[in-house]
């Protein structure tokens, strides 16, 4: 099990190619019908496109939201319930989040805990009220 979700797409679809047993770049290359090179750039930084992400989920078994976004559950099941704690390590704009924020954010992750996985949809109006509160703080 992951106890920290890997912060970058490159991170989470290496650590998704290895929990789903493919060992080398090249293995899932050959299963997907692409380029060892193409893997590679996805894994080192490149972001793919929405093909490419479509055949890495069927391949490996995760969620778009986790293999995208790192939110939720990823491809062993675990979920990282420090994506708060990352966020408030590295806030966004680079403006410290205040204490009252923290705290309705760490109730908010503490809910989602054993939930299913939130759509895409709720994890962009949760976004868009955090960028809210910290706008509204300035």
């Amino acid at each position: 099990m992951t106890s920290r979700t890997p912060q970058t797409f490159g991170q989470r679809l290496r650590l998704a190619r290895r929990l789903a047993g493919y060992e080398s770049q090249q293995e899932l290359a050959e299963a997907l019908g692409v380029s060892l090179k193409t893997v590679n750039r996805h894994e080192t930084g490149e972001k793919p496109g929405r093909q490419a992400i479509e055949r890495y989920l069927q391949k490996l078994g995760c969620t778009e939201l986790w293999l995208v976004h790192g939110v939720g559950a990823g491809p062993d099941g675990a979920r990282s319930p420090t994506n708060v704690e990352h966020y408030l390590a590295d806030p966004p704009f680079g403006t410290p989040v205040d204490a009252e924020i923290q705290t309705r954010l760490r109730e908010l992750d503490w809910q989602t805990v054993g939930a299913p996985d939130p759509t895409l949809e709720e994890v962009h109006d949760v976004r868009k009220m955090i960028e809210a509160l910290v706008q509204k703080r300035r």
